[in-house]
Parts: C-alpha cells; structure tokens; sequence
C-alpha cells in the first residue's frame, strides 16, 4: 500500500525523468528512490558528510547507489567556515539548535544539485508513529493517534519542508516557479512528446537555437516558423507556459521545437563546452528592479563568460529589455565583455523594439500599456 502511494504521488508531481534523491542509510530515501526508479525515472543520489569523516549514513547511500547503478554525489562539508555560516543561518531564520543542526549541510548540498525535481524521505517517522512526539500519542487510543498524524501533515506543520524549500528557493536560480496545482495527464503526455532528449536531439551539425524564459511561447513560435530547417530549444521553468506552448505547436504541426523545463544553466551544465548553438534569445527576462536583487538578474558579466564556448562561430544573442536600469547593467557587461563579442546594432535609433520585425509578445504588450520603451540588443561571437 505505502509503495503505491508513494509511487502514485511520484508520477503525478514528478515530471523529468532525471530527479535528485537525498539519500540516507535509512529506509524512508531508500523507499522513495526504489519507487522512482520503478516508475522509468533515472536516479541521482546526493549525499555528504563533514569534513573528513565518511560516517554510516554517507556509505550506506554510496554501497546503495552503486548496488542500484545510480548515479552518486558525495559532497563534504566543510567546517572550517562555521562562524561565517552560523549567520548564514540566522538570516534563513534559524532559532532552534535542531535547526542549526539539520538545516546547515543542506546550504552545501542544494547548489551541487542539477535537477528541477528533489525527492527525500522527510516526515515518514510521523506516519509511521515513530518519532518521538507521535510515540507520545500512540500511548493512547488508535483515535487519538490518527488525530495527531492529521494535524502532522497539515502544511503549517511540516517544518522539514518548509526550511528545505527555504534553502532550495534561495540556493537555485531565482525565477517563476509557480504554476497550476494540477496537470491534466493530456497535457502531461503532449508535454512528454516535446520534451528535449540533450544527448540525441542537440547535433553539432545543426542550426540550434535557444529561447530562454520562453513564457507562453509567442517567440518560440516566430523562430520556429523562420527557421524550420533548426532546432529551437525552448527553456521555461513555468509549467502553464509550456503547456501553452505545446498545445499550440500541435495545432501548428510545428516539429522543430523541444522544451527544456528548467533553467538556462542547467541546460549548459548537461553539455560539453563546444559550439552548439547559433542564437540565443533573451526577451523580456525578469529585471528584478529592486537593488538589493541585482545579484539575482540572469545577465550579468558571468552570464556572458559562461555562454560564450557554447555559441557557434558567429553566434548571435539577442537581448530584449524594458527595464532601463537593466539595459544599463547589460551595457556594462557587454563592455566588460567586449573581448568575447562585438555589439552590432550599437546606436541607440536601432535599439527600438517595436520598429523591428519581432514577436509581439505578452510582456513587450505589458510594456507598451504602461508606455514603457522596450529596448532589443543584438551581440556577435567574436
């Protein structure tokens, strides 16, 4: 019974084939990572330990994972940095020693973390009534206990998941993330159908070109349609964009666009540093206006740095941007940069979105509506 609810709920929440599995020596990860890989999903254990010492749950999850042939991440904690991560701590919110205790190796283990989906065994001592509190209850009657396990798994009480999701927010990339509640198994399947294979669909030999934060698809659709001898690569986190996005390729029969569900970085990281792509776009990417959340703005001196070995000789970025002071940031970028590409559409009468022949998208619309000007940059590979 307990495998196939652990199983159902897998296949209706976990959308990649590819997940993380926060593994332990203990049997609730062990449970949860058997029951993804028998639903097909390609497991990627992650594990640590501090400093130099490999303690128990450390190898039993490495002895597990090489038994099952999944793949393995030891990551050791480094403990030398205390003080400094003791503040970290306490700006996350931590006040309780057992928060400090349980919430520091994660600061370490998230960043290491590739996939958009991360499976563990939280909260499985409450449901089987052998954590310290339900043993408590269990003195008493059957009702009683069922009451307390209730009330465990009200979402204000899952205090393990609330701090991981806490740390996960803050060490992933910053983005939308939020979408519909509930996928329709249709649009699950049509979902299925265009989701990108990196090893087999992204060929050398081919125009491949990447739309980053696709949304609801109005560029992805203008660069399939003008280029239908290349592969686009739309990459959006946004479930309810993509959905958009693949039903209206279907009604188009539109067959040169594969969906990457997660972020620009993480497509690279899946990639050798070679010369794959031809363009890369950037409409309309989140300006993050407040100063304090510069840091979190996804063009940046480094963005370039890092896109740089995979474009194509000649390869193109294109830039679009209504916000004024993030033009100014990436205008400083691209000339602290300026050894890695040439801008060419450098004075500012070419810099008009709308006199150009673009896809009218929905926040291009939001920007006209409140007569804000939208600014487009075109950048060479040098």
């Amino acid at each position: 019974m307990i495998d196939k609810l652990i199983c159902e709920n897998i296949s209706n929440n976990v959308l990649d084939d590819d997940v993380a599995v926060l593994l332990s020596g203990g049997v609730d990860s062990i449970s949860v990572a058997l029951a993804a890989q028998s639903l097909g999903k390609n497991i990627h254990a992650y594990s640590f330990y501090l400093d130099n010492y490999e303690n128990y749950d450390y190898n039993k999850a490495y002895e597990i994972s090489k038994v099952h042939g999944w793949k393995f991440t030891g990551i050791v904690i480094d403990t030398s940095k205390l003080e400094e991560d003791w503040y970290r701590l306490v700006e996350l919110g931590c006040k309780k020693k057992t928060h400090y205790e349980c919430v520091y190796p994660f600061m370490y283990v998230y960043p290491k973390i590739k996939e958009k989906y991360v499976l563990s065994g939280w909260a499985a001592d409450g449901y089987f009534g052998v954590s310290k509190k339900a043993l408590i209850n269990y003195k008493h009657t059957k009702e009683k206990f069922d009451e307390f396990r209730d009330n465990y798994f009200l979402p204000e009480n899952q205090a393990g998941y609330l701090w991981h999701k806490k740390i996960s927010d803050k060490y992933t990339i910053y983005g939308r993330k939020k979408g519909r509640k509930t996928i329709h198994s249709a649009d699950k399947d049509l979902i299925v159908n265009y989701k990108i294979n990196l090893q087999k669909d992204i060929k050398k030999n081919k125009k491949n070109i990447i739309d980053v934060g696709s949304g609801n698809g109005e560029n992805t659709l203008f660069l399939a349609k003008k280029n239908p001898e290349a592969l686009i690569i739309a990459i959006e986190i946004y479930q309810d964009g993509n959905i958009n996005l693949c039903n209206q390729l279907s009604n188009l029969k539109l067959f040169n666009v594969k969906i990457f569900s997660s972020n620009v970085h993480k497509l690279l990281d899946h990639l050798n540093k070679d010369n794959y792509f031809s363009e890369i776009w950037i409409l309309f990417p989140d300006p993050w206006p407040k100063k304090k959340h510069y840091k979190r703005r996804l063009i940046n001196d480094d963005f370039f740095t890092k896109v740089y070995p995979y474009l194509k000789t000649n390869g193109k970025i294109f830039i679009a941007t209504d916000s004024s002071s993030y033009l100014k940031s990436i205008m400083n970028s691209i000339y602290k940069t300026k050894s890695l590409f040439n801008w060419l559409n450098n004075k500012p009468e070419n810099w008009i979105y709308e006199m150009l022949d673009l896809p009218c998208t929905k926040f291009f619309k939001k920007a006209q509506n409140a007569y804000r000007t939208s600014f487009f940059i075109e950048l060479v590979k040098i």
